[in-house]
């Protein structure tokens, strides 16, 4: 059983002090729409929930935002930061450690291609999800070459929760529009 206590209510830690617990999760009040600090503890033996943190990287504003709402939408995933090209997500990626980057192809400054090189290459834990508009079977390959672990068509992005689970689950998903197949 998961129990959230905002600042207000602490005291429930007390009402269950006599029970040990497994877990305690603290979130940054900037990431709650509420702007309160969230605590979750889980009493021993109950099952921990996992929480996937994911980098979204699109120049389009609209887009992330999109993709952000499709994402919290779910509880399983966190969406620790928004970047607008293959730079800013490797400054990120240092700094927030995601376990998901969602980034797109094309991005001025560095586009998708490099990042996800560069990503691969300093930070190998993190899995890339590569969501784009230009889909055709060369991107796509071009993609795997760059060493992504997933790709999506953007007309498929309501299958986006389940790309990012593949992955990270170690499984690859790789998904063109069907006009492209």
């Amino acid at each position: 059983m998961l129990y959230k206590v905002d600042q207000l209510s602490r005291n429930l830690c007390t009402i269950r002090g006599n029970k040990p617990f497994a877990a305690c999760y603290v979130s940054s009040p900037g990431l709650r729409p509420s702007g309160k600090e969230e605590i979750i503890l889980a009493i021993a033996g109950d099952p921990i929930p996992a929480t996937l943190k994911v980098l979204l990287v699109d120049d389009v504003t609209l887009v992330r935002k999109a993709l952000r709402r499709l994402l919290e939408a779910d509880q399983s995933f966190q969406v620790c930061g928004e970047a607008s090209n293959g730079m800013e997500a490797l400054r990120m990626a240092h700094e927030l450690q995601p376990d998901v980057v969602v980034i797109d192809l094309s991005m001025p400054v560095m586009n998708g291609l490099d990042a996800t090189r560069e990503l691969r290459r300093t930070f190998p834990a993190i899995r890339v999800l590569m969501v784009t508009e230009n889909d055709s079977e060369h991107v796509m390959k071009a993609a795997r070459d760059a060493g992504v672990h997933g790709y999506l068509a953007k007309s498929l992005a309501s299958n986006l929760r389940e790309a990012i689970h593949a992955l990270h689950e170690h499984k690859e998903y790789f998904r063109s529009s069907p006009a492209n197949r």
